[in-house]
């Protein structure tokens, strides 16, 4: 497998939500490289840092959301905590195996799932975000929150 590689259409035009998935896609990329180098020790540094950064940007996030009234806050958060579950079974997994197995399929798995996530449930509060952050324009130069769109 590769590399998570980044593309444009991963972009939600919100600059702060968009730079911290591209360091969870760094971060991706970090775990592969510790397979590649079968360093189980940096597997299970990088597996907690990948984790914990995700669950720092999902409290951002849903922070944000909460502010926009976004109408399906509380479904977005459920997902949230699906994952979060998920998460630490992978890294038990980790923990508990003594081959490669599972942090190969964490990879796999937290590709598809940032991916999707973005494209599917990110994407649907990007107007609602928008908005309020558009309304709060005065913070603009100080955050910079929008890169696009």
């Amino acid at each position: 497998m590769s590399f998570f590689d980044w593309t444009p259409d991963l972009d939600l035009g919100i600059k702060v939500i968009d730079e911290q998935h591209r360091r969870i896609a760094d971060y991706i990329n970090d775990l592969h490289q510790a397979i590649e180098e079968n360093n189980k020790q940096e597997i299970l540094t990088v597996a907690d840092r990948v984790v914990n950064y995700t669950y720092e940007h999902f409290a951002y996030e849903e922070t944000l959301l909460k502010k926009a009234n976004y109408l399906l806050v509380e479904p977005h958060i459920q997902v949230h905590r699906r994952f979060k579950e998920s998460a630490e079974k992978m890294k038990a997994d980790i923990i508990n195996s003594s081959d490669l197995g599972p942090a190969r399929k964490m990879r796999s798995d937290l590709m598809l799932w940032l991916t999707n996530h973005i494209k599917k449930e990110d994407a649907d509060y990007t107007e609602s975000v928008g908005h309020i952050l558009r309304k709060q324009s005065f913070l603009g130069g100080v955050f910079n929150f929008f890169s696009k769109k």
